[in-house]
């Protein structure tokens, strides 16, 4: 949806510096099913808990394993 509404707002993708702000004023308008899509300073959802995953061998095997967890502004490393 922002992506939709930021190229709707600049037209084109060729200015890209205008298109990214477009991209953060309309994250930062919007609120959906899964509450506000604001971002922060470094393009992160403001409001959101993340989990972070990484490739990880378990009985021989490479698999995708949870290594760690942001919940309301808490990291906790598995």
């Amino acid at each position: 949806m922002n992506v939709a509404r930021a190229l709707q707002n600049t037209g084109n993708l060729k200015d890209f510096a205008g298109f990214k702000d477009a991209f953060v004023n309309a994250a930062n308008a919007y609120s959906g099913v899964t509450g506000s899509t604001a971002l922060d300073s470094a393009g992160d959802r403001l409001n959101a808990d993340f989990d972070f995953w990484a490739v990880r061998l378990t009985n021989s095997n490479y698999g995708w394993a949870r290594i760690g967890a942001y919940t309301n502004g808490t990291l906790t490393l598995f």
